[in-house]
């Protein structure tokens, strides 16, 4: 980054860190704000409040999820839920490492703050093994959820409510694709199983 006189200034990662998530939620709210992306339209301080409360994994909603939204606003939040959940940081070096290419000192850095660790050594195997976890997971939910919500909304539509809920579940956003959340299931043994697990 260079400052008005053209120096280059470097940022510390906590600093770029913080940048990252700042527009990543900005990208979320500017694809909320598309008019494919919602049924009646939003708001800019609505699509802003759904887009940090994704990102943020608070589950606060301002809006229905599953009925202000259509499917491409719902795939809107669902990424910016698992990006905001599993950090950018951690996110985009793995992206890297899957596309062959070299990390450098600096991506580590940032990787080692946001993984929170001391050393810089293994910190590629933990993101490894963290995507893995979250993946196996996620995969895991999705095919428990499957058995309930495929056979009452059919197998696109419950395909994708056992989808969003896995995700959501995991990284403890909070949202949910129906107005009362998932209370219609309250006597339901798998979903307040996989759910809170």
């Amino acid at each position: 980054m260079r400052d008005p006189s053209g120096k280059t200034v470097r940022l510390p990662p906590t600093a770029v860190l913080v940048l990252a998530y700042a527009l990543l939620i900005v990208l979320g709210a500017v694809l909320l704000l598309l008019p494919e992306a919602s049924v009646r339209g939003v708001t800019l301080s609505e699509a802003l409040f759904t887009a940090t409360s994704a990102v943020t994994v608070t589950g606060l909603v301002v809006l229905d999820t599953g009925g202000d939204f259509t499917l491409f606003g719902q795939a809107v939040i669902l990424v910016l839920i698992q990006l905001g959940g599993l950090g950018i940081v951690t996110f985009s070096v793995m992206v890297l490492c899957m596309l062959g290419l070299s990390i450098s000192l600096e991506h580590k850095l940032f990787l080692r703050d946001e993984l929170d660790q001391t050393s810089m050594r293994d910190l590629l195997k933990m993101a490894l093994v963290i995507l893995r976890v979250v993946l196996v997971f996620e995969a895991v939910g999705l095919a428990a959820l499957v058995c309930v919500f495929v056979p009452e909304f059919g197998w696109s539509h419950g395909l994708w409510q056992a989808l969003f809920h896995a995700v959501s579940a995991f990284n403890n956003a909070g949202f949910g694709l129906f107005s009362d959340s998932l209370s219609r299931w309250v006597d339901n043994s798998l979903v307040n199983l996989v759910v809170p697990l």
